[in-house]
């Protein structure tokens, strides 16, 4: 090598690295960033435009191109070039001073001539567009608090929080899309645009006031705060708003904005937002009302908006952009590794973190950063691991949690280690009790010595959603009774239909723990009609016994008896709130429903290797009943209510009158390849592959306690569900059944296809035909088969779909044939989407469903599925009814 070329070599070097330096320069990766979002951003509103789209769509999305979502996916070095972490800060407060700015807009196109104008339409679509959801989100945080709550959150503010997050609409979104459609001066569009700006006036006055209560820390010490707003919004209205006036006519001039108005208006801007953010309530809302109070007669007025929101397309794109986010997973185990359910983990110092699910299984999302990382769990000594994100990326780690152990002192007390998560303050410790301190605060009075302390009081809320638990640490009894109004299960104690008209159902229900595995139930149930003023009370009394050394093998054997409403189908189709809500509002009766007198015994044996039977002889005496009103919130003849016997159910059956009915019920069910796992001192069954196949059997028996009923009818299924890691899961229900003799056969005993016509509300999916009329199907064939069948595409596979592999939604599709003959048959197909939702919030079903049938020929639409556990149905160990 010739000295020429070595003593080029560091010069060329020299020359890379600078230019490689002045590439990397923050302010010229800043502008790159700002071209790339402004091109981004007109190119794809643009393109949204040329295919009938707003262009505010494709501005959206060009934000969710250039972010992690896509482009950081496809092209991770280039992201990573463009959008370093260290340029992320700077992106950030750009996008927050855009949303500020956003907001003033938003506030400054409210017409409040117009909100005057239309203030009544207005007042009632938004209020009613803010109420429902409101309720709705209250009523679901009910079941989300005690897992994804914060630490340290109380549950009225987090109710509050999840009730407003439901209920806020995209309002500017709605105003761009009305006024590029050419809707602005229409009928439709000046409702749809007011009743969206009170709508959002409405919430964001919501959200100020719940900001300020969560803030303050309780509603009785966020009085202050509130005051404070009440002082800051009077001056925004009484005296700044007239100021700006005055100032408007002396500096208008024409189309030109001069500086010193230009000036003014963001003096005002920032110290509305500024004000706002030091009481404790939100920089926006400071903006939002600055917008508002700017005086509708000024011309800069448009001509701010017009300027500002070009810079807004620019602010707003990017903040997808900045979301960039590491994820630290795992799972919680002990030093078997065993998984800990629900375990909390969560950053030191923040109310950041989550709940592992049943498995002990997490994700915590995090960004750029360095962070303690805590886990802990009950009994357990916390864990703690420091960490670094550094950008977009995911680190597994598992915590494994050493079990405490308490240690007797010299009185012979238990003491806890100091690890808890508690000091304890030894100077204030007494025998039989101690003080758990954390930050310097008694948080919890603990008394060992005491074993009636009340673990669940009367919570008003809880009344309303989901009914009341009482029960004491250490009592061996626990009373529950069922929700007042708004439970989205079938238990509501406050009802509606046209032939009972309003009526109360209250049930009480009791278990008593006899001894380990053993438990004494008790249950009843009342009810009265206050438009055919009866009234009807039922009751059960049963065992349970599970032997402790077989895990899964117990026996149930009980009585119940007394009078009470039933729907003619034995599975209860209907959903009482449902239709109550239909009855109210729609005038449209589903519920059809007859009383009896019931008296049972039953008797059931599960040995735990998949083998269980059950049998249940009743005596009954069914009473037809007949609508007793009309009444309904909505005024309209009785033509929209349909008889309380469906025509097609009295050809069917031999009779419907009041008669006496012996009947026998027996099943056997069994389950195939069964394995167990040994612990010391029990075994516990462990699940099979194998199908579940079921056999029930039903007897109407003559001639006994002047019972008419003669016939036999039979069923036999087989449901398996065969998952595969790589392909997804298949699952399904295939039943054959039918009568063997059918000398008199009542309506209740009739065969019944498990039908739907909620609006839109899916019933339980491999059980139910998601478009079959309720009884319109209903049978007493010799034969006739059935079958319901589902591809979940949750696999492996699944996970390349185009966008819902990223967003972790699931791809279905199946479908659900019933056939007795040629004119009797339902075949419907579906697909749909499943696991919607966000993080651990997955709750959300949605399917496009057709079907064909012997009836109507075909229909079709759309079914929501929520997967809550009980919010369809109530599952009944005693094969009861109610």
């Amino acid at each position: 090598m010739s000295s020429g070329s070595v003593v080029r070599l560091p010069a060329q070097k020299q020359l890379i690295h600078g230019a490689e330096e002045a590439f990397r320069h923050p302010l010229a990766i800043f502008i790159l960033q700002l071209t790339l979002i402004i091109a981004a951003s007109q190119i794809c509103g643009w393109l949204f435009r040329k295919i009938g789209q707003p262009s505010v769509m494709g501005e959206i999305v060009a934000g969710i191109l250039l972010g992690p979502s896509l482009m950081g996916v496809l092209l991770p070095q280039f992201s990573s070039f463009i959008f370093p972490v260290s340029s992320l800060g700077n992106l950030q407060m750009l996008s927050q001073v855009g949303l500020i700015l956003f907001m003033f807009v938003i506030g400054m196109e409210l017409d409040m001539a117009m909100l005057k104008q239309k203030a009544g339409a207005a007042v009632l679509i938004s209020h009613f567009s803010i109420v429902i959801p409101f309720s709705m989100g209250i009523g679901l945080s009910w079941f989300l608090y005690t897992q994804y709550a914060p630490a340290g959150i109380p549950f009225y503010a987090f109710s509050l929080f999840t009730g407003i997050a439901m209920s806020i609409t995209a309002f500017p979104v709605l105003a761009r899309i009305i006024r590029e459609r050419g809707l602005t001066g229409t009928k439709l569009g000046t409702i749809a645009i007011t009743a969206a700006a009170a709508g959002d006036v409405a919430a964001w006055c919501i959200l100020a006031f719940i900001v300020a209560i969560v803030k303050a820390g309780s509603i009785s010490s966020s009085v202050y705060t509130i005051v404070a707003a009440v002082i800051y919004v009077s001056i925004m209205l009484l005296v700044v708003k007239p100021l700006l006036k005055r100032l408007a006519g002396i500096r208008n001039d024409g189309n030109v904005m001069k500086r010193s108005a230009m000036a003014v208006i963001f003096v005002v801007l920032l110290l509305s937002s500024y004000c706002c953010e030091v009481i404790g309530i939100h920089a926006l809302f400071g903006a939002f009302l600055a917008g508002v109070i700017m005086p509708a007669e000024w011309n800069f007025r448009k001509l701010l908006m017009y300027k500002i929101k070009f810079l807004l397309t620019i602010m707003l794109a990017i903040l997808p952009c900045y979301l960039f986010a590491g994820v630290l997973k795992g799972k919680v185990t002990n030093t078997n590794s065993t998984g800990l359910p629900y375990a909390t983990i969560y950053i030191d110092g923040t109310t950041t973190g989550v709940t592992a699910n049943g498995n002990g299984e997490f994700e915590l999302e995090m960004a750029p950063g360095s962070y303690t990382v805590l886990c802990q769990y009950a009994d357990y000594d916390q864990n703690t691991i420091n960490i670094s994100i550094t950008g977009n990326e995911t680190i597994a780690y598992n915590f494994i949690l050493r079990e405490q152990s308490l240690a007797m002192n010299e009185n012979g007390i238990a003491s806890l280690p100091e690890n808890t998560g508690s000091a304890i303050n030894s100077e204030e410790f007494h025998p039989g009790e101690y003080y758990a301190q954390k930050d310097s605060l008694i948080k919890e009075l603990v008394n060992i010595d005491s074993t009636k302390k009340k673990r669940n009081g009367f919570r008003p809320l809880s009344f309303l959603f989901s009914g009341a638990t009482f029960n004491r640490e250490g009592s061996k009894n626990t009373f529950k009774i069922n929700a007042l109004l708004l439970s989205p299960a079938n238990e509501n104690m406050i009802n509606y239909n046209i032939v009972e008209g309003f009526n109360l159902a209250p049930k009480l229900f009791w278990t008593h723990m006899a001894d380990s595995g053993k438990y004494l139930h008790g249950d009843v149930a009342m009810r009265y009609g206050f438009s055919n003023t009866h009234f009807n009370a039922i009751g059960r009394l049963y065992y349970t016994s599970e032997q402790q050394t077989w895990r899964g093998r117990s026996w149930i054997y009980g009585a119940e008896g007394g009078r009470y409403v039933f729907q003619y189908d034995p599975d209860n189709p209907v959903l009482e709130w449902f239709n109550t809500y239909s009855d109210l509002f729609v005038r449209q009766n589903d519920l059809k429903i007859y009383e009896r007198w019931d008296a049972s015994l039953f008797l059931g044996r599960n040995y735990g290797n998949g083998l269980s039977w059950f049998i249940k002889p009743s005596y009954e005496q069914r009473l037809p009943l007949e609508n007793t009103t009309d009444y309904s919130f909505i005024p309209g003849s009785k033509d929209g209510y349909s008889n309380n016997v469906p025509a097609g159910l009295l050809s069917q059956a031999t009779a419907w009158e009041k008669h006496d009915a012996v009947l026998l019920y027996a099943s056997i069910s069994y389950q195939p390849g069964i394995t167990y796992t040994q612990y010391p001192g029990y075994k516990i069954p462990n699940s099979s592959s194998w199908p579940t196949l079921t056999l029930t059997y039903d007897k109407g028996i003559p001639g006994i306690l002047n019972s008419k009923v003669d016939f036999d009818k039979w069923r036999f299924s087989i449901r398996h569900e065969i998952s595969s890691k790589l392909l997804g899961d298949l699952k399904y229900n295939i039943a054959t059944g039918g009568f063997l003799n059918t000398t008199y056969v009542s309506i209740p005993d009739l065969m019944h296809l498990y039908g739907n016509r909620g609006i839109g509300f899916a019933s339980p999916y491999l059980e139910s035909f998601q478009f079959a009329q309720y009884y319109e199907f209903s049978n007493k064939a010799k034969l006739y088969g059935e079958a319901h069948a589902e591809y979940h595409l949750n696999g492996t596979a699944g996970n390349k779909v185009p966008l819902l592999g990223r967003a972790k939604y699931y791809l279905l599709f199946g479908g659900n044939a019933f056939y007795s003959d040629q004119n009797n048959f339902y075949t419907e197909a579906f697909i749909g989407i499943d696991n919607i939702g966000y993080k651990k919030i997955r709750i959300l079903r949605i399917d496009f469903v057709q079907s064909w049938d012997s009836n109507k020929g075909t229909n079709s639409g759309i079914r929501f599925g929520i997967n809550v556990p009980g919010l369809v149905t109530r599952s009944s160990p005693t094969h009861s009814e109610w």
